[in-house]
């Protein structure tokens, strides 16, 4: 019986990388034995990826499906319909597992639908413990999991997730294959429901690569698209919350912390287009149509956000050109100060 099958969707990685993510996956094969399935998901790479994938062919814990590029999205959701282990875990093909973590979370003995790990954010040479919790407990309620989506994007990347694939295949949660950012989230929220029982394991799992390149590129090439992605992202956000069994004042308290985290993606959206020199008509037009779909949705109560939110908001409304470069060029000043010092 497969314990656990990793998925790795893989578009043109350096080899570089992807061997060293393999390796600390083979790592973890050694000590689990034939138990794991590794799946490779070629999203339409280069030729050189299968080459690499031939060589390795004799390895039995590899499997290689290959498939028409769709993105990541559809790569991992191709990975789903192929997976046989017990256990589901994502992988991205430039990042790597801790093996004796992975290992020592798949035999804890836990009980859960999705159990969620803490990792390990790399930025530069800089190395930090993101904790997927605050807290000690092992086993997480509802609520707890609502507040941490609520407040940042720490907890929506589908990476250090050890998830039932029954339980998954159940909830018929899949990745959204026409977004370019919150994909992941859209994917968690689809897995929360009232029934769900989620653990969690007080250790990293995994080390994630932080790249700046990836962000930027996604802004310069469609950043009306990201606008969007956000606000489909604060509506799902709600109908997870909306099918929780909590009370109307927490429902109020998570539903506004929600829109000031959405708020200010947009705001520093804009200062980026600003502070990179690609802001246009269009798009400041757009990111004033989107901000005002969300003050104007009776589902969001705006007179309850915070000060702080309430003037982005005013700078996104009103479109006041030096102010926004001056507060672009401030952002670009910090941004290289946290930089030097990390």
């Amino acid at each position: 019986m497969i314990k656990l099958s990793i998925i790795i969707p893989i578009y043109n990685t350096p080899i570089i990388k992807l061997d060293r993510c393999l390796k600390s996956i083979e790592r973890l094969t050694e000590q689990i034995n034939a138990q794991i399935e590794c799946i490779l998901v070629d999203d339409g790479s280069d030729d050189y990826i299968e080459d690499y994938y031939n060589e390795r062919i004799q390895e039995t814990f590899l499997k290689f499906l290959k498939k028409e590029n769709g993105g990541a999205s559809s790569a991992r959701n191709y990975g789903v319909e192929h997976a046989e282990g017990q256990y589901i875990l994502f992988v991205d093909a430039d990042d790597i597992i801790i093996p004796e973590a992975v290992k020592d979370m798949l035999y804890r003995g836990y009980t859960a639908d999705v159990v969620i790990s803490d990792l390990i954010y790399v930025n530069n040479s800089k190395q930090t413990v993101w904790k997927a919790f605050p807290t000690d407990k092992e086993d997480v309620i509802i609520e707890d999991i609502l507040k941490q989506l609520s407040i940042n994007g720490k907890l929506n990347g589908p990476c250090c997730k050890m998830i039932r694939r029954d339980y998954l295949l159940r909830c018929n949660a899949k990745f959204p294959e026409d977004m370019i950012t919150g994909e992941d989230a859209v994917f968690f929220y689809g897995l929360i429901n009232p029934n769900v029982h989620i653990q969690y394991h007080r250790e990293p799992t995994y080390i994630y690569y932080y790249e700046l390149s990836t962000t930027k590129g996604r802004i310069r090439k469609d950043a009306n698209k990201m606008l969007m992605n956000y606000r489909h992202v604060l509506d799902e956000y709600a109908l997870a919350v909306e099918r929780s069994v909590l009370s109307s004042s927490v429902r109020d308290k998570l539903l506004k912390n929600s829109v000031e985290h959405c708020i200010k993606q947009i705001f520093n959206l804009k200062l980026s287009l600003y502070r990179n020199r690609w802001q246009n008509t269009d798009i400041i037009k757009h990111i004033k149509t989107v901000t005002s779909s969300i003050t104007q949705c009776k589902r969001y109560d705006i007179n309850k956000v915070s000060k702080v939110t309430k003037v982005r908001l005013l700078m996104l409304k009103y479109n006041i050109k030096h102010l926004d470069f001056i507060m672009a060029l401030l952002q670009d000043k910090y941004l290289k100060i946290k930089g030097s010092l990390s």
